[in-house]
């Protein structure tokens, strides 16, 4: 019953409030509602003329010039995998259990193995399944999975390049219960620094660090995580193979992130609009900071 109440209500937004409003105002409409659901200062966004971090990403989203084709390649779950193995070693890929496009296929591929279930588009929850797909479970996940794919990003926060993607749920293998996710942000070919989310499903909090491992005095919709988090004894290898990618493609700026586990390091995906550029901090003056990290 939520979730026709919720799709109903998507339906009554996207028909008299979304196409109404100019990119300008609909992303600072996004941008309070966040600010209200984190109990965040919220503070204008101007993506035509930017002096901060989220002004620069939604600058990058709207901006005419952008190649959202090429975007997509690597936005999409599943097509970035084949790319990156053009040119990174396989070992550092998570493989493809399988791929569906309906929910309800996900009924033929029960059984008992620990998986990862999610969207291409990454615009869905995320299922952490330690004993497999089986009867008590299915139903929902299923369900959740139709819910999400009427919330198009491409539509919601106009990142278009995700209307370039096919919508598949895929299938990986549980390479850890909660492996730690490491976001490189990257300028051109160079990392500038990284976040690190914690208990996300739990406590959510989140840290920034610059490359030398220093913990930064920011902070982006989450309190900070006092505990110590070691730095990655692999960072140099995420580093590296953050570079490549940036390189090979010419991308100007990414968030690509990792996992590590047992040593190794993994592949976790590429975010172009990270937040959709509409994920505040705590304060303008932090954001700025941010920005002139990137750039600097």
């Amino acid at each position: 019953m939520i979730n026709k109440i919720t799709i109903l209500a998507w339906e009554f937004v996207s028909k008299y409030f979304l196409f109404k409003l100019s990119n300008l105002y609909w992303n600072n409409l996004l941008a309070i509602v966040q600010a209200l659901r984190h109990s965040n200062s919220f503070y204008w966004i101007n993506h035509k003329s930017y002096s901060t971090l989220t002004e620069f990403i939604s600058n990058k989203k709207f901006h005419k010039e952008t190649d959202f084709q090429k975007l997509a390649s690597y936005a999409d779950k599943c097509q970035v995998k084949l790319k990156l193995k053009e040119f990174i070693s396989e070992e550092h890929i998570i493989p493809t259990l399988f791929e569906v496009i309906d929910p309800e296929e996900l009924r033929f591929f029960l059984n008992n193995k620990p998986m990862v279930l999610k969207l291409n588009t990454g615009s869905g929850k995320n299922f952490i399944l330690k004993e497999g797909l089986n009867n008590l479970n299915i139903d929902n996940i299923i369900n959740s999975f139709k819910f999400s794919l009427k919330l198009n990003p491409a539509v919601f926060s106009r990142e278009l390049h995700y209307s370039r993607i096919s919508p598949k749920i895929l299938a990986e293998p549980l390479i850890e219960d909660n492996p730690q996710d490491y976001k490189i942000f990257f300028y051109r070919d160079d990392p500038k620094f990284i976040q690190v989310d914690t208990n996300r499903f739990i406590n959510h909090k989140r840290n920034f660090y610059d490359l030398n491992w220093n913990k930064l005095p920011i902070t982006q919709n989450y309190e900070n995580d006092n505990k110590l988090i070691p730095k990655p004894s692999n960072l140099d290898i995420m580093f590296n193979l953050g570079k490549n990618i940036m390189l090979k493609e010419k991308f100007e700026f990414a968030r690509i992130d990792f996992y590590q586990v047992a040593d190794v390091v993994y592949f976790g995906e590429t975010t172009f609009f990270p937040g959709g550029g509409i994920e505040l901090f705590k304060n303008k003056e932090m954001d700025k900071f941010m920005f002139n990290l990137l750039k600097n």
